[in-house]
């Protein structure tokens, strides 16, 4: 077939075959055109986009809960699965064992002290009754010779006897109080007030560092958005940086284009234009959007021609964002509804 072309081609005049390579020419050029439009690199044309976040796993284990899937809804910090690190809970049930025992232990020492002081108060008031009984007993001796010189009265007498039966029944309620006090332990058995808080804080503090480490294995939502894509399930082994799911936020979409210097009037910082969005069904969406960003210098260089015939200049990049209802999906097609 293709000689038979050649020889066709070699019977035409050279005008004719000119002609006919032109022709060649424009309709394959018409077709990479066709298909420079379906990748939508035109003016004012790209794609829409959003902030997205990769969620991976902080530390290794078994991943025990990941309630994710595609199209759910999350909110920021939510916590949505687990991973299991049995060593790490292990060791702070630990020490949080030995914190309890110097708890104990501190508590048992302040109930020690407060009942030695108490004993020894209690023996300081059977002293100073025995104290006062003894100054009642040589008072009612004295007072004594003086009733048989005649000078006192039997009464008078009499009057310290009563006074030396309260006391002995206030000592007898005394002695009987120190000997069913009782300390709990040895002094000895029990750790320092300054040794016990020094440990105590030490443990605190190493709780502290394993519960920071903890909640690593805690998988959370760094943004609000939408789930896209999953990587992992329930049951999968996992090391640290390992991808579990991508989110993005699909409420505001961003849709980036390419412009030629010639509309940059039209897309100032901060103003509103109209874009069109391909959502698939069937005419392009319109929707109201706002420049967010246009840079300030080219990324490339334009081939579209000038009104006088030379190159317009460099294309810059333009971010315009919209609200999205719904039917927007990073990656859909749209561009920027500019006027010529």
């Amino acid at each position: 077939m293709t000689r038979s072309f050649d020889r066709k081609l070699h019977s035409l005049g050279t005008i004719a075959r000119t002609m006919l390579l032109w022709a060649l020419l424009v309709c394959w050029a018409a077709g990479m055109q066709s298909c420079l439009g379906d990748s939508i690199e035109g003016e004012g044309m790209g794609r829409f986009e959003t902030q997205e976040a990769t969620v991976t796993a902080m530390s290794s284990g078994e991943v025990t809960q990941l309630n994710v899937a595609e199209g759910q809804l999350v909110d920021r910090g939510m916590v949505v699965g687990m991973i299991e690190n049995t060593q790490l809970l292990m060791q702070r049930n630990q020490l949080h064992s030995s914190l309890q025992e110097i708890e104990a232990n501190r508590m048992m020492a302040a109930h020690h002290e407060s009942s030695k002081q108490q004993l020894e108060d209690l023996k300081n008031q059977a002293a100073s009754l025995r104290q006062q009984i003894a100054d009642v007993q040589n008072e009612k001796a004295h007072y004594e010779e003086m009733y048989e010189n005649g000078i006192v009265s039997r009464e008078q007498v009499e009057g310290f006897d009563i006074r030396l039966d309260v006391l002995m029944r206030q000592l007898g309620v005394l002695d009987e109080q120190i000997a069913n006090t009782v300390l709990p332990e040895e002094e000895g058995h029990y750790m320092s007030h300054e040794d016990a808080e020094l440990r105590a804080n030490e443990l605190e503090a190493q709780i502290s560092q394993i519960d920071q480490q903890l909640t690593s294995i805690q998988i959370t939502c760094p943004i609000k958005g939408t789930i896209t894509q999953t990587f992992a399930k329930m049951g999968d082994y996992v090391e640290p940086g390992k991808e579990l799911f991508k989110l993005a936020d699909l409420s505001k979409m961003t849709l980036r284009v390419y412009v030629s210097e010639s509309f940059l009037d039209q897309l100032k910082l901060g103003s509103k234009v109209r874009v069109a969005a391909e959502t698939g069904e069937g005419n392009p969406a319109i929707y109201d959007g706002i420049v967010m960003w246009v840079s300030a210098n080219a990324e490339f260089a334009s081939n579209k021609p000038s009104a006088q015939g030379n190159p317009e200049g460099g294309m810059h990049a333009v971010k315009i964002e919209v609200e999205n209802d719904g039917r927007i999906s990073i990656g859909t097609k749209g561009r920027v509804l500019l006027e010529e």
